[in-house]
């Protein structure tokens, strides 16, 4: 996990947004970057939240693809185009060693969960980005 003081040197890097899973187990907040549970709370509903002491923009991901079924993609990101707070950015992630044959835990399907999600989410409406041009993919 990311320390805090490795925010700012990070920044100066080049780094512009962390996503994370802002999601709370039983064992605390999953992939929050030691945010503190008032911010973690805040991403857990919704998109983006600016850390202006960084400049770092933290993003919740809405789904990991490597960990979620075909027939399970479109039931997990279609609650977000519903929600406001949600909506605006749809933040896929995976894991790319899931591609590989010889990775003990290969995902046979993995290419098509990709497809899917990316698919689904261009049908939508939305547009592919790259989080580090711009402000979130959008122009400055």
């Amino acid at each position: 996990m990311v320390q805090p003081g490795a925010l700012k040197p990070l920044y100066e890097r080049g780094v512009r947004v962390l996503s994370g899973y802002f999601r709370r187990g039983s064992t605390g907040w999953d992939v929050n970057y030691l945010l503190d549970d008032v911010r973690s709370e805040y991403l857990s509903r919704h998109d983006a939240l600016m850390d202006f002491d960084s400049g770092i923009v933290f993003s919740r991901v809405d789904i990991v693809c490597n960990n979620t079924p075909v027939d399970r993609i479109v039931p997990t990101l279609e609650p977000c185009t519903k929600d406001p707070n949600q909506a605006e950015i749809m933040d896929l992630f995976t894991h790319e060693q899931y591609f590989w044959p010889f990775y003990s835990n290969y995902v046979p399907d993995h290419f098509e969960r990709l497809n899917v999600a990316i698919r689904w989410v261009t049908e939508q409406g939305y547009k592919p980005v790259f989080f580090h041009e711009g402000f979130l993919g959008g122009p400055l």
